[in-house]
């Protein structure tokens, strides 16, 4: 078994990232707004990261209550505060199995991931992103 949390079951698919092209055909239904300390709120398209309510649900019990609890997140981009777009980025990439080497990244870019990890009950990633710590 992987220790990918539970997107390791998730069906037969062996590459979830090809969720993410454009040309795939799964159109994503929410988008994710990074707002970093020194930006506003303002964003444009090209700004946001895309993915997919019911693939993040699967995952992550925080995004599950995110987008199917009583308070549902009803906004098509949702704002996101507290990391950076890199950080939000691989998370995702993460989430949908996309190859990542950790061993290039920045230690401050890594402890924002383990930051991300912890916020959303990602088990999977916090282990992945402590071996390039260790």
């Amino acid at each position: 078994t992987s220790t990918r949390d539970n997107s390791s079951s998730m069906l037969a698919v062996k590459n979830w990232s090809q969720a993410l092209d454009p040309t795939y055909g799964l159109p994503p239904d929410v988008a994710f707004n990074i707002i970093e300390e020194d930006g506003g709120d303002e964003y444009s398209r090209e700004d946001t990261i895309a993915a997919h309510k019911y693939f993040l649900a699967m995952v992550s019990p925080v995004f599950k209550a995110m987008f199917f609890g009583l308070t549902k997140e009803t906004r098509e981009v949702v704002p996101i505060r507290g990391t950076s777009k890199d950080a939000f980025t691989l998370m995702i990439h993460y989430i949908y199995q996309k190859k990542i080497y950790w061993m290039g990244k920045s230690v401050i870019l890594l402890l924002e991931v383990v930051n991300l990890a912890e916020m959303y009950d990602l088990k999977g990633l916090m282990e992945e992103v402590k071996k390039p710590l260790a």
